[in-house]
């Protein structure tokens, strides 16, 4: 095809009659009814570029066959070359002379294997990103996409959020004051900075049971927020209670708390409110619950904004403390769950 001008005019029918001389360039294709395709090799003669059934061909125009070439020059304007380099590779040229790369010569292979897998761009390569466990989220991390957990600033304010739940037993006997870490910790007890704004709260209920205190034994119940300085600050305190209206040595009791803290103002120097109780339950005096409760309040007064630095993470941590080192002073959590709100 290297004879030919710059033409190549085909339609998907035929013409009824042969174009008249100096109708076209010099060069020019045409399929005609009367003689298959005909070549016009000057302004004067049309000769046979080979003798074709014209239907035959026009189902056979399933592709084009192009022999290798070196780049051509550079088109008239409003037209662009289309050709194949010795390289096998597929070009284009326009009419200002720029020559674009239009196969790249490496078909794409399917780097999936599982159902559910994704292709990604990872490290320059596209490749595989093999579906996540259940339960996961697709998001960012670093720059790059990967499976991962929800975690509180994923939620909008107004909406609910677990944030952290415990579901088997933790024991604890101490003097010192030590934290109810819950056990099978689902979530995390750190909340992201920036997580409370002005009205958000969160919602702590925690319970389990414990055994009889020796009537002269004390106990207490703490909430902490510790941020990352860490600065610590006891944002509910039970103070010490002893229960001497329960008989000692009795069996196993239970009991319950519920702690809500609210954000009034957001900030380095947040604002907040928190009230809260811890119930014990006794099944063989008054109906099966105690006549008191034990207050979860701010130790700076009841009526004393809480300060806490909502720009940096705060970890919620639950305490409690004996007044002694006995068998009758053993308190179990068995069920624990945080909530934003």
């Amino acid at each position: 095809m290297s004879g030919l001008d710059q033409k190549l005019l085909l339609a998907p029918g035929a013409y009824a009659s042969i174009p008249a001389a100096g109708a076209v360039t010099k060069g020019a294709l045409y399929p005609a009814t009367d003689r298959g395709i005909i070549y016009r090799s000057d302004l004067l003669t049309w000769t046979p570029w080979g003798v074709y059934d014209v239907a035959a061909y026009n189902a056979y125009m399933g592709y084009v066959t192009l022999a290798e070439a070196s780049a051509p020059g550079t088109p008239a304007s409003g037209y662009a070359r289309l050709y194949v380099k010795p390289n096998g590779l597929l070009y284009w040229k326009d009419d200002a002379g720029i020559e674009y790369n239009v196969a790249t010569g490496t078909p794409m292979t399917d780097p999936l294997t599982t159902n559910g897998d994704l292709v990604a761009r990872i490290g320059g390569v596209t490749t595989r990103l093999a579906i996540g466990a259940t339960g996961k989220f697709l998001r960012v991390v670093a720059g790059l996409p990967a499976w991962d957990s929800l975690v509180a600033a994923d939620m909008p304010a107004e909406v609910p959020q677990l944030l952290a739940k415990g579901y088997s037993p933790t024991t604890v006997t101490n003097t010192t004051e030590a934290t109810i870490v819950p056990g099978s910790l689902v979530g995390s007890l750190t909340l992201p900075a920036n997580f409370f704004t002005a009205g958000k709260s969160i919602l702590i209920r925690a319970g389990g049971y414990w055994k009889v205190y020796d009537t002269t034994h004390t106990f207490r119940h703490r909430i902490k927020m510790t941020d990352s300085t860490p600065t610590t600050v006891i944002v509910a305190d039970t103070t010490a209670l002893n229960p001497s209206y329960v008989t000692a040595g009795a069996a196993l009791l239970v009991w319950e708390a519920t702690y809500l803290l609210t954000c009034i103002t957001a900030g380095a120097s947040g604002t907040f409110r928190g009230v809260g109780s811890v119930i014990f339950h006794d099944p063989g005096a008054m109906g099966g619950i105690f006549p008191v409760s034990m207050p979860l309040s701010n130790p700076a007064g009841v009526s004393t904004a809480i300060v806490l630095d909502t720009t940096k993470t705060q970890l919620i941590s639950w305490t409690h403390q004996s007044s002694a080192n006995h068998a009758n002073t053993t308190l179990t959590q068995t069920n624990f769950v945080v909530e934003g709100l």
